[in-house]
C-alpha cells in the first residue's frame, strides 16, 4: 500500500491524508497505547473528509471500549467466528428447517472447523507441496522411470 499512496498522493491527496491516519491507528494498535486517542479522533473530525468524520463521531459515542479494545489483549474472535457461521447456516437453510437440524449443522461445522485447525497446528509440513497443497517442486512425471503423467499443469 505505500507504494501505491506513494504513486497516488500528488493526485489524490485525500487518499494520502486517509493513509496516513489509518497507519496512526494501527500503530495504536501495535504498541496497544490508547494515549494518542483522542488526538486522533480530533484528527479524523478535522480531515475534511465526511466519511472520516462520521467514523470519528460514531467511535467517540464509544470512546472507553475503543481504548479498552486497543489496550487490551483479548478478543473476541472465536465468538465472532461462531455467529457468522450460525448466520451463514440461517441464510443457507432460509427458513426450511427445524431448529435441532440448524442446532446439528451449527455443531458440525464448529467440529470440522477445530478438526482442520488441529491439522494445520500439528502436521508436518510436505516438503513437494506449498501451504496450499500445490506443488512447490517441479513434476518428475513423464521422466524416465517415473510412471504416469502428472494431471496437474507442472511448473
Amino acid at each position: 500500500m505505500r507504494s501505491v499512496c506513494g504513486a497516488c498522493s500528488p493526485t489524490c491527496p485525500e487518499l494520502h491524508r486517509t493513509h496516513e491516519l489509518v497507519r496512526q491507528f494501527a500503530g495504536m494498535l501495535d504498541t496497544r497505547d490508547a494515549t494518542p486517542l483522542q488526538e486522533w479522533l480530533d484528527q479524523l473530525t478535522n480531515s475534511g473528509l465526511p466519511p472520516l468524520a462520521g467514523i470519528a463521531t460514531a467511535l467517540r459515542e464509544e470512546q472507553y471500549a475503543v481504548a479498552q479494545g486497543i489496550t487490551t489483549p483479548y478478543n473476541s474472535g472465536v465468538n465472532e467466528g461462531r455467529i457468522t457461521d450460525v448466520k451463514l447456516q440461517k441464510r443457507v437453510m432460509g427458513g426450511r428447517a427445524s431448529v435441532p437440524l440448524l442446532r446439528h449443522r451449527v455443531v458440525l461445522i464448529a467440529h470440522l472447523r477445530r478438526h482442520y485447525a488441529d491439522q494445520r497446528t500439528l502436521a508436518p509440513p510436505n516438503p513437494g507441496l506449498d501451504r496450499h497443497g500445490a506443488r512447490s517442486m517441479p513434476c518428475t512425471a513423464g521422466q524416465p522411470g517415473q510412471g504416469a503423467r502428472c494431471r496437474r499443469r507442472c511448473i
